[in-house]
C-alpha cells in the first residue's frame, strides 16, 4: 500500500495539498515500478497523529472518495523507537497480539532496523502456535482504523 514519498512530517503535513502531492507521487512511483494500483494506504505515524489533525477533514474524504482505504495498526513491535533489542521486539508483539481477533502488527524493515527481519520467524511461529493465520490487509472485512472524534 501507499505510505509516503518523503516521510518528512513538516513537509508532507504542511497542508492538505502538500499531503496529497506526496501521496500522488508515491502512488505514481508504485505504479511505475509494479504496474499495479493499490487502494490501501497508511498515514505516516498513523491516522491519529498530531500532524494530520489540521488537515484530516480535507485529506480523508478526498482519498476515500477516490476509493482509497487507510489502515492503522493495533499492535506495534516498537522496532523503530529508541534502540530496540531482539527480545524487546518479540515482547512488544507478544504483550498485545492476543487482544485482537485480527491483529495488525506494525513492523519496520530498513538499514537501521535489521532486527525485525531477524525476529520475524520467531514472531510467525508464536502467532501460528496461538492459532492465528496470515493474510493481506485487503482481505480484511473492516480494516483497522483508529477511532476518530
Amino acid at each position: 500500500g501507499i505510505h509516503t514519498y518523503s516521510h518528512k512530517a513538516e513537509k508532507m503535513y504542511a497542508s492538505a495539498e502538500a499531503f496529497l502531492n506526496d501521496f500522488n507521487l508515491t502512488e505514481q512511483r508504485i505504479y511505475e515500478v509494479t504496474g499495479l494500483h493499490t487502494k490501501l494506504f497508511r498515514f505516516p505515524w498513523g491516522s491519529a497523529n498530531d500532524y494530520l489533525k489540521g488537515i484530516d477533514s480535507e485529506v480523508i474524504p478526498e482519498l476515500e472518495s477516490a476509493g482509497y482505504v487507510y489502515v492503522d495498526w493495533n499492535v506495534s513491535a516498537e522496532d523503530a523507537v529508541g534502540t530496540p533489542t531482539a527480545d524487546s521486539i518479540l515482547q512488544n508483539v507478544k504483550k498485545d497480539y492476543s487482544r485482537y481477533h485480527e491483529p495488525v502488527i506494525l513492523m519496520h524493515d530498513s538499514a537501521t532496523s535489521k532486527l525485525t527481519a531477524e525476529m520475524l520467524p520467531d514472531i510467525i511461529v508464536m502467532l501460528k502456535d496461538s492459532g492465528y493465520q496470515f493474510s493481506t490487509l485487503d482481505k480484511m472485512d473492516n480494516p483497522y482504523q483508529y477511532p476518530r472524534d
